[in-house]
């Protein structure tokens, strides 16, 4: 607020219908406010001069927070899945780098999920609609392998005296044949 006159300088609002007051010396004067309902009304100096005021804000905010799921590969598109819950004001802004270029998420649904190819993903940061940022600092780095297998013909083991069949196989180590 900037006042002009004489100080002291008097606020007068509501503050979700409850009258409040600021009495200031200051010719100006930053008021943090809980969301709420705010209706200001009037200011008056030290003289006794009245300004009319009649403004009426509204604000329901939601602290921004910004939570990652642990990686979880999928087979079939070759590609990592990683869930955020977004909380704030939508929209929202993801900052982060895949292999060090930057890159941008714009969403307003505060559940997201990104499937990622094999790569260095540093995710940064999130911004949301009122400007307010959280730090992630999250890093991955996805070196996953597509799965196949193939198994030879069957070669009887004369030494043995058993079958031998060689399994060749490509994904992501251990595996388990069933």
């Amino acid at each position: 607020f900037a006042f002009q006159g004489n100080s002291p300088f008097t606020l007068n609002y509501l503050e979700n219908a409850v009258p409040r007051q600021l009495v200031t010396s200051n010719p100006a004067a930053k008021l943090l406010l809980n969301n709420g309902t705010y209706s200001f009304q009037s200011m008056t100096d030290a003289t006794g001069c009245t300004s009319s005021l009649n403004q009426n804000f509204n604000f329901n905010y939601n602290i921004i927070d910004a939570t990652l799921t642990t990686p979880v590969y999928n087979c079939d598109s070759n590609k990592t899945l990683v869930h955020f819950n977004l909380q704030g004001n939508a929209p929202w802004i993801i900052n982060y780098t895949f292999n060090g270029a930057p890159v941008q998420i714009n969403t307003s649904s505060a559940s997201v999920d990104l499937f990622l190819t094999n790569g260095t993903y540093q995710f940064l940061n999130v911004t949301d609609a009122t400007g307010c940022n959280k730090s992630i600092n999250q890093v991955y780095t996805f070196n996953y392998q597509a799965f196949s297998s193939s198994i030879s013909q069957q070669q009887y083991d004369c030494d043995s005296n058993k079958y031998r069949y060689d399994f060749t196989l490509t994904g992501n180590a251990p595996w388990t044949i069933s």
